[in-house]
């Protein structure tokens, strides 16, 4: 760009004196903001300015606004009569800036003004109940005031509140910041008010609260329930409440503190010299409760025979005790000629069944007394079999007809234990030890190795295993049974799971033992027990795969 010096000596007539000019620097000044100027982040900044320059107006210069916090600010520029109007398009960040305008002409000479402001954050409003209380009760059909507490430090004009969106709250708030409104009908149930507050600014803050409406009148009669203040005795029946009819009910229903007064439907009551709640045609009375010596029918047959009237039982007595007007045929009738009469037999079609027959074992009402013995009326165990036949009505799996099982009892009730095969190969032998427990063993003579020994054990039934023995009593027992077999017997004691570390199979603590002389002494490793009967009693160690009877028993 040529300077203007360079250009009006080039324009100059030769001869004559150059002529030059020196180009001036834009002079600016800031009008507004004036300096430590505060102002709202939420209000467009317009900044004045006073711009002079020699050669151009001051829309044709270069104009930089910047703060020192934001950096160049995006504007748009007008002249007007007080000055250059730069209106920036984006708000200021709250806090401290310094604004400087740099102005530059066509030459790049520069002039430049600053003034620093401060910008505010506009606070919105904040909103506080007084009333409704949260989680507080009230009355349907009462007005609930509200009282809301508005503060805004920043702002104290409030443009506008609103409740769940219906502008119906006062926009006015009072000088102790209180803005008072009522709302009226609300329904029964949960209930919750939300409030908006709109300041000048245009910053809004909602809050909330609930509450519940109390139906006042529950059962809808009209008239509130002395609990919440009003006259009806009893909020839950509709029919009770002030100048109801009174009835006959046992209740106060018009609620004046009396029962049955007035009523408007009187029963009617008739004589009943026999006191058996049937009465007669003759004089009446009226009534809610009824009067002594009378009744509420008139249709009894006998005033004078208190087991005679409507709804009597029938008695084998040949008269009409229920007043139907008609004798049963069964008081002259004895079907079966067991001696009983139908109207006293409970089966008139069975000579074995009248009073004086015998009860049998057999669910029916043999002696017509109306119930069964509770020996034949009771099965425990519910296996169809009754007490009567049953020979242990605590164990559904022994009945008679039942199969015999393994178990040393009498599953079938025949009155003989495990015959029949049901433990192959072995004798069912029965032993109450000191302390009177029962124990339940079977002695299997076929001669297997101590592994097959156990197998055949605790395949027997649940509950079997090789037995195991903790006292002289028991030991002796089984000594008494297999001396004379001429043989030794497996019993559940082995140390093939720890070398000289001997247990029981069943789980028993091994806390008993009767070795032989120098048993156990492991020869050809030996880790299992037998009962050895040579020794009266005593055990031996035995290789395992030898072969030996067993002695197998039922867990007690």
């Amino acid at each position: 760009m040529l300077s203007w010096t360079l250009l009006l000596s080039l324009l100059a007539c030769p001869g004559e004196e150059n002529l030059t000019r020196q180009n001036e620097a834009p002079e600016v000044e800031l009008v507004s903001p004036a300096a430590a100027s505060e102002l709202w982040a939420t209000d467009p900044l317009v900044v004045i300015a006073l711009i002079t320059d020699d050669a151009q107006d001051a829309l044709d210069l270069t104009l930089n606004l910047s703060s020192d916090v934001q950096g160049p600010l995006e504007h748009t520029a007008e002249a007007e009569p007080n000055g250059v109007h730069l209106t920036v398009s984006a708000p200021l960040q709250p806090g401290e800036h310094v604004l400087t305008l740099q102005v530059l002409d066509f030459e790049g000479a520069e002039g430049s003004a600053s003034t620093n402001v401060f910008v505010r954050r506009n606070q919105a409003p904040e909103l506080s109940f007084y009333s409704p209380t949260p989680t507080g009760t009230y009355l349907s059909g009462d007005p609930v005031e509200v009282r809301l507490l508005v503060e805004d430090e920043d702002d104290p004009t409030l443009v506008s509140l609103t409740w769940l969106g219906r502008p119906s709250a006062p926009t006015a708030v009072g000088s102790d910041g209180l803005a008072i409104f009522t709302l009226a009908d609300l329904p029964p149930g949960p209930a919750t008010l939300q409030v908006t507050g709109t300041d000048s600014r245009g910053a809004t803050t909602a809050t909330q609260v609930a509450f519940a409406i109390t139906n006042a009148d529950v059962d809808g009669d009209g008239f509130r329930g002395e609990a919440f203040g009003g006259t009806d005795c009893n909020d839950s029946d509709r029919h009770v409440y002030p100048g109801a009819d009174e009835r006959c009910n046992g209740t106060d229903d018009d609620c004046d503190d009396s029962i049955d007064e007035g009523v408007t439907d009187p029963e009617i009551w008739y004589p009943d010299a026999d006191g058996d709640g049937a009465g007669v045609q003759g004089a009446t009375l009226e009534s809610c409760d009824p009067p002594s010596g009378y009744a509420f029918s008139s249709d009894d047959c006998d005033d004078t025979d208190p087991e005679r009237h409507p709804g009597a039982v029938e008695r084998c007595n040949g008269l009409d005790d229920n007043c139907d007007n008609s004798l049963p045929s069964g008081e002259s009738t004895d079907s079966d000629g067991d001696g009983a009469l139908a109207c006293e037999d409970c089966n008139d079609t069975d000579a074995n069944t009248s009073p004086s027959a015998p009860e049998l074992c057999n669910g029916l009402d043999d002696d017509c007394d109306g119930q069964l013995p509770s020996n034949e009326s009771t099965d425990a165990d519910s296996d169809g079999a009754a007490l009567c036949e049953d020979c242990d009505d605590a164990d559904a799996d022994r009945y008679p007809g039942a199969a015999e099982q393994c178990t040393g009892v009498d599953t079938d009730c025949d009155g003989r234990t495990d015959e029949d095969g049901a433990c192959t190969g072995c004798t069912a032998q029965r032993w109450t030890d000191p302390q009177g427990k029962a124990h339940v063993f079977q002695f299997c003579t076929a001669s297997t190795d101590w592994g097959t020994a156990l197998s055949s054990c605790t395949g027997l039934a649940p509950g079997y295993d090789l037995t195991s023995i903790h006292s002289t009593a028991k030991n002796d027992w089984l000594m008494s049974v297999v001396r004379g077999t001429s043989d030794t017997w497996w019993i559940g004691a082995a140390d093939e799971w720890n070398e000289g570390v001997w247990g029981w199979t069943d789980g028993t603590p091994f806390d008993y033992s009767n070795w032989g002389q120098g048993e156990p002494n492991n020869l050809n490793n030996e880790d299992c027990a037998a009962l050895n009967f040579f020794q009266d009693g005593t055990w031996i160690d035995a290789a395992c795969g030898s072969q030996r009877k067993a002695i197998c028993e039922l867990t007690p």
